[in-house]
């Protein structure tokens, strides 16, 4: 089944079953620009045979990055190259859907010593990020204006669609969270009020872009984290989602603090200790119509078609297997080969350890972008040096970089927001502290 076609609620059709998952890049220009990198690293994505590429982290507010290097939307002065980025990966027929995101308080110190966040609470991994502050209500109808500013850039741009991130421990999945998410407001309390965020992003994204064009979701089916989103409260999401005219929901897991996502942690494994989050995607399937991604630890092909037959879900998400072997959806697609190579760092479970296997494979990326292939012998310490360098050049930008983004909330995305804000039964009505 992982040869055959799918199509999308919107009408896009996906020429098989396998998503190239995001990966973030971390090579834009000093103005937050795309660069021939990204063209470059996409086009060879597409030589590799998967029906549809998700780009990394594209963030909406530059002033909260997910890394230095993001390529950010602040305004249409980037169209040009986001244009030549979706072309590249659009190239031999591919589907090309950029990501969206905010990284609220999962924001680095080298990007802003203080981030936003539903409440002020920080992360439990020393001082790499920067101190959240509790947004104010106006800062929260920004956040909604610039994603629905950036999807109707995207599809000026050419890409066939957006996925909204709201998974990993990124701003709309802290508002999720009850161990983040401490407000007794309308933004706060029950899940359906902590999923308002997600709601009304989603809400004007799909009013701003044509009904062509996809809008989907990155899910956390659960943080594994004590406190956090619990896998019943992402049912419940899910539901929500599915009268709202997304076009598939992406599913994952973790956090910063917990990176289960990454092989990492106490998720439960499906089959073969692959399929990690397959347990919850039936689960999550029995409450909505919209297309399911399953990303998290697929490499065999017999256990993708064996979802995909149970269905469990509709589309197979990859990412690290593809920075090992860019060819690889071709190869199996093919029946040349039955499973992703296997290879690891071999290194003991570490919160360094992620960050470690996270770099050597952006390193990877690296290479790629560059027009090279993998070098599976690289150095994992020798991709922190280049992290450290890279936010050694942002600090000595900073000053600049702050003063063109001042902290003031923007009134045009305020009012974008508003603009496109449709009546729900329940808008407004605030819900006391729990």
């Amino acid at each position: 089944m992982i040869e055959t076609s799918f199509t999308l609620p919107c009408g896009l059709i996906l020429p098989n079953r396998i998503v190239k998952a995001a990966m973030t890049e971390k090579f834009s220009d000093v103005d937050g620009h795309a660069t021939p990198r990204h063209a470059c690293l996409f086009e060879r994505l597409a030589e590799g045979g998967a029906g549809m590429l998700i780009t990394g982290n594209v963030v909406i507010d530059p002033r909260y990055l997910e890394a230095p290097g993001n390529v950010f939307i602040e305004d249409d002065s980037g169209l040009d190259a986001l244009k030549r980025w979706a072309a590249a990966g659009k190239s031999r027929g591919v589907r090309m859907i950029m990501q969206l995101n905010h990284a609220g308080r999962q924001t680095p110190a080298s990007v802003s010593p203080v981030s936003i966040a539903p409440s002020a609470v920080p992360l439990n991994l020393g001082t790499f990020f920067s101190v959240p502050r509790a947004m104010s209500d106006v800062e929260i109808e920004e956040v909604i204006g610039r994603f629905a500013f950036a999807a109707s850039l995207a599809e000026k741009a050419g890409f066939d669609g957006v996925e909204i991130h709201a998974a990993h421990g990124y701003l709309i999945s802290q508002f999720l969270s009850p161990r983040i998410n401490k407000r007794n407001d309308m933004w706060g309390g029950s899940i359906a009020n902590r999923a308002r965020l997600l709601v009304r992003v989603v809400e004007a994204v799909r009013g701003s872009v044509s009904d062509g064009f996809a809008v989907g979701i990155k899910l956390n089916v659960g943080d594994f984290i004590k406190g956090g989103l619990e896998p019943e409260d992402s049912i419940a999401v899910a539901r929500m989602l599915d009268p709202l005219g997304v076009d598939f929901i992406e599913l994952s897991g973790g956090t910063h603090e917990r990176a289960v996502s990454f092989g990492f942690g106490d998720a439960p494994k499906g089959p073969r200790s692959e399929a990690y989050f397959v347990s919850y995607a039936r689960d999550i399937r029995s409450v909505t119509r919209v297309p399911l991604i399953l990303t998290g630890g697929m490499r065999s092909a017999q256990v993708m078609r064996d979802v995909l037959q149970a269905r469990h879900c509709d589309l197979i998400g990859m990412a690290r297997p593809l920075v090992i072997e860019p060819d690889l959806p071709r190869l199996l697609l093919r029946g040349a080969l039955r499973e992703a190579r296997s290879f690891s760092l071999k290194l003991p479970a570490s919160p360094r350890a992620n960050l470690l296997e996270l770099l050597w494979s952006r390193e990877q990326l690296i290479r790629i972008a560059d027009g090279k292939a993998p070098k599976l012998n690289a150095s994992p310490k020798l991709s922190l040096y280049r992290m450290l360098w890279d936010e050694l050049g942002f600090r000595r930008r900073r000053a600049r970089f702050v003063a063109r983004f001042p902290v003031q909330p923007s009134s045009i995305f305020v009012a974008l927001a508003n603009g496109l804000r449709k009546p729900r039964p329940d808008q407004g009505a605030a819900r006391p502290a729990a």
